[in-house]
């Protein structure tokens, strides 16, 4: 029997039964930085942002397979990279055969509501175009990446939901 997965949106109280993709739209450094500065000191575009020139960030998916189901909870998360690994990522954003480079060494730049506060290391892989990077974390014992690691069952699936969109209830 394949479990159900359901869960009621904070935004147009209705019930979904679809996975939604959780996203962030900055890396967390960018909040830290006022509005207005911003405008001065950060430089971005959907899948890059750079920060007063020194602090250089992409976009890429960390999965998460869940028991029983076809579809995978996706985080849409920032990280933090090298000038060097920056300049490496532009060169290949379109790139064709650009899956066949070897990974890029990472620092997840946003932590989902819900789990501990860590920098936490990532390796960045790159899929076949148009697809974003992977995100893969260390083997480490964090939950987000033991869950990466292990997966999680439908439950623990609308835990994250529900506490990622705002809204934690149980049907």
């Amino acid at each position: 029997m394949t479990p159900k997965f359901r869960y009621k949106c904070a935004n147009c109280d209705e019930w979904h039964t679809d996975i939604p993709a959780l996203v962030f739209p900055h890396p967390a450094a960018y909040y830290a930085i006022s509005k207005w500065q911003r405008l001065i000191r950060v430089w971005s575009t959907p899948e890059t942002c750079v920060i007063d020139n020194r602090s250089f960030f992409v976009r890429g998916n960390l999965n998460i397979s869940v028991d029983g189901l076809v579809e995978r909870l996706a985080f849409g998360v920032w990280v933090k990279l090298t000038q060097k690994d920056f300049m490496t990522f532009q060169s290949l954003l379109e790139t064709p055969g650009r899956e066949n480079h070897a990974p890029l060494t990472t620092t997840l730049a946003n932590m989902p509501k819900g789990y501990p506060k860590e920098n936490l290391a990532a390796n960045l892989n790159f899929l076949p175009l148009p697809a974003r990077p992977h995100i893969k974390l260390e083997p480490v014992d964090h939950p987000l990446a033991v869950e990466q690691r292990n997966g999680i069952d439908v439950e623990r699936l609308r835990v994250i939901v529900e506490t990622m969109l705002g809204r934690r209830q149980s049907d």
